[in-house]
């Protein structure tokens, strides 16, 4: 009896430490500029104003070698899932490209597919215009990025 015992606890055990390492709460946001892939390492949405220039409906996201700044702005009428027209006047993204050259969204779509959980998803694909009128392909991805109030 005592074996079997001992053999059930370690059963028990055992399963009780098989984690599941892939979580769904991972968070991402990517995006492709002029065949180059980048990725993010933060992103956030806030929906209300939140400061100096963040928020209300915006999508902000960074990478480290960017210091403080952000490369990527969206910033939505809601942030509510549906499809966002992008222009130089509504639903506008901006990005910083590799050479520090500020850029604007001056056609193209966001789309916010999921917002539940103070979780954000979605993409989009942009047409992005520079100050002497050329414009770039701009796609992207983001996923469960953190929403704050």
């Amino acid at each position: 009896m005592k074996k079997i015992t001992v053999i059930f606890t370690l059963f028990v055990t055992i399963l009780s430490c098989n984690k599941d390492t892939h979580s769904n709460d991972s968070s991402s946001f990517t995006w492709t500029h002029q065949n180059v892939f980048h990725s993010a390492t933060s992103a956030d949405a806030y929906i209300s104003q939140a400061g100096l220039g963040v928020g209300p409906n915006q999508i902000l996201a960074f990478v480290t070698t960017s210091g403080p700044n952000y490369r990527v702005s969206i910033r939505l009428s809601s942030l509510n899932p549906n499809s966002y027209a992008v222009s130089l006047t509504s639903n506008k993204l901006d990005y910083v490209d590799d050479l520090g050259n500020n850029l604007a969204g001056a056609q193209g779509s966001v789309t916010i597919s999921s917002n539940a959980n103070n979780k954000l998803s979605g993409s989009f694909s942009v047409k992005l215009i520079n100050a002497s009128f050329d414009t770039t392909a701009f796609i992207g991805l983001f996923t469960n990025i953190t929403v704050h109030p």
